[in-house]
C-alpha cells in the first residue's frame, strides 16, 4: 500500500519555532522597550555627570584654598598678565595642588580631570585653563601689576561666587549678564542664542550642561545648583 509522501520539515513545522508574525511582534516590542529605555539611560548618564561636575567643583575649591594658604591668603590671579596671560589653572597644575594633566603628545583625553566639566559640549579650550571659571571680580584684575585677593578681606564669603562651571577659565559679573563675548559666558544662558559663537563652543553655550543647570561654588566653599537663567547677577554675589 502506497502511502502519500510527507511534506520535507518546515519551519512551520518544527516544535517553538516562531511565525512571520510572531517575529516581527517580538521586534517592535523590543523596539518599544528601547526606546523607553534610552531617554532612562541618557538621564542616568547626565545625572552622573552632574555628579563628578560638583565632585570637581569641590576639588578645585579646595586647591585654590590649599594654593591661597601658602601665599599668605591671597587668591590666584585668574590670569596673570606678568607671567605670559597665565591661568590660575595653570598655577594650581604647576603647584601639584591638581593631578598632573597627561601630556597633549600622548594622545589621551583629559576629560577625566578635575579641570575638565564632563558634560562641557566644547570641542576646542586651553588645555591647561580647562573648561571651568573662576570669578574675575574676585581673582584680581587683568593689569601689568595687578593686587590679588585677600580672602580675609573678602566681606561674607558665603555668598561669594568663586568657581562656575562655565565656558571659559575666568569670567566677570557684567560678562555673565551680557553673555556677548564668545569665549567668556555661562553655558545654557537664553541670552546665549542672540550671540554668534565659534562653531566649537555654540552648542555649549546654547544647548548649556547638565540640563541647562550651573555649578558653583561660594569662595567660603558652599556648593550651589542654579538654573542657567536664574543664576545671579548681582554684585552681592561677584564684587569684593
Amino acid at each position: 500500500m502506497k502511502t502519500a509522501d510527507r511534506p520535507a520539515s518546515s519551519v512551520q513545522n518544527l516544535p517553538g519555532a516562531f511565525s512571520l508574525l510572531e517575529m516581527l511582534i517580538a521586534i517592535a516590542v523590543l523596539a518599544i522597550l528601547a526606546a523607553l529605555l534610552v531617554p532612562t539611560l541618557r538621564s542616568v548618564q547626565e545625572r552622573a555627570r552632574s555628579t563628578e561636575c560638583l565632585s570637581n567643583v569641590r576639588q578645585l575649591h579646595v586647591a585654590v584654598m590649599t594654593l591661597s594658604n601658602e601665599e599668605n591668603g591671597q587668591l590666584p590671579l585668574a590670569v596673570d598678565a606678568a607671567n605670559n596671560s597665565a591661568s590660575w589653572g595653570w598655577y594650581l597644575l604647576e603647584g601639584d595642588y591638581l593631578p598632573p594633566l597627561p601630556p597633549v603628545s600622548s594622545g589621551k583625553r583629559a576629560r577625566k580631570h578635575p579641570l575638565f566639566d564632563p558634560g562641557s559640549k566644547v570641542t576646542t579650550t586651553a588645555y591647561t585653563a580647562g573648561s571651568y571659571g573662576i570669578n574675575r571680580n574676585l581673582a584680581g584684575p587683568l593689569a601689568t601689576s595687578p593686587v590679588r585677593t585677600r580672602i580675609a578681606a573678602v566681606p561674607n564669603p558665603g555668598q561669594k561666587f568663586l568657581i562656575f562651571c562655565s565656558g571659559a577659565y575666568a569670567i566677570t559679573r557684567l560678562q555673565a549678564a551680557a553673555s556677548g563675548s564668545p569665549h567668556l559666558y555661562l553655558p545654557g544662558r537664553s541670552a546665549n542664542q542672540s550671540t554668534e559663537w565659534p562653531e566649537s563652543s555654540r552648542r555649549d553655550a546654547i544647548e548649556g550642561r547638565h540640563g541647562r543647570k550651573i555649578h558653583t561654588i561660594s569662595l567660603a566653599g558652599g556648593a550651589e545648583t542654579w538654573n542657567a537663567n536664574e543664576l545671579p547677577v548681582t554684585p552681592d554675589r561677584w564684587e569684593k
